[in-house]
């Protein structure tokens, strides 16, 4: 015969039912362990064999795509944004300069085991440089700090970042004309 409690009223555990429960916690926390570090010594030399292989999957994106091809094509496509750019520079008849001249560069090194420390830079001619009243770079938008905002030569942006990405600049001139340009950061060590 079924018996029915009162929901308002806590059940209480009983010591045997304490200790119970204490032990198959503690069997729980101890077999999982002790049974994976079993079996990392037991397949090592497998598992060692297998890992390169298992990096090379995880390059890989669902579909065949690689991680390193679609970084290829983010270059590709911040140079034909970049160029449109420049296209549309050469018809203002108010810009004075050859607006391929007005780029980005970028120098990249490691900065410890996770990060890269990154200086972005406007390349632009001297008598140019002194018509910009300020710089406005447009990190990822991953960044606490997405905007930075430079006012006064040389224009460089300096950050540490951990992956590759497209940074944009908007370069404001004193005459109000608005330029802008962009640059795919690769993360290379430019020792050389």
């Amino acid at each position: 015969m079924a018996t029915l409690c009162n929901q308002d009223e806590p059940r209480i555990m009983t010591n045997k039912e304490i200790i119970d429960a204490i032990f198959r916690l503690f069997e729980l926390l101890t077999s999982w362990p002790v049974i994976f570090l079993a079996a990392v010594l037991i397949f090592y030399r497998e598992i060692k064999d297998a890992i390169p292989g298992l990096i090379k999957r995880l390059r890989k994106a669902p579909g065949g795509w690689e991680f390193d091809e679609l970084q290829e094509v983010k270059e590709e496509l911040s140079e034909l944004v970049n160029k449109r750019e420049i296209e549309s520079d050469k018809e203002s008849k108010e810009l004075k300069v050859d607006p391929t001249l007005i780029t980005l560069s970028h120098t990249s090194e490691p900065a410890d085991a996770k990060y890269w420390r990154v200086k972005v830079t406007l390349e632009a001619p001297d008598g140019f440089v002194q018509q910009i009243e300020k710089v406005e770079f447009e990190r990822h938008q991953t960044f606490k700090n997405k905007i930075k905002i430079v006012h006064a030569p040389p224009f460089v942006d300096s950050f540490k970042c951990w992956g590759a990405f497209t940074i944009k600049a908007s370069i404001y001139l004193r005459d109000g004309q608005i330029l802008r340009r962009q640059r795919f950061l690769t993360l290379e060590n430019n020792d050389d």
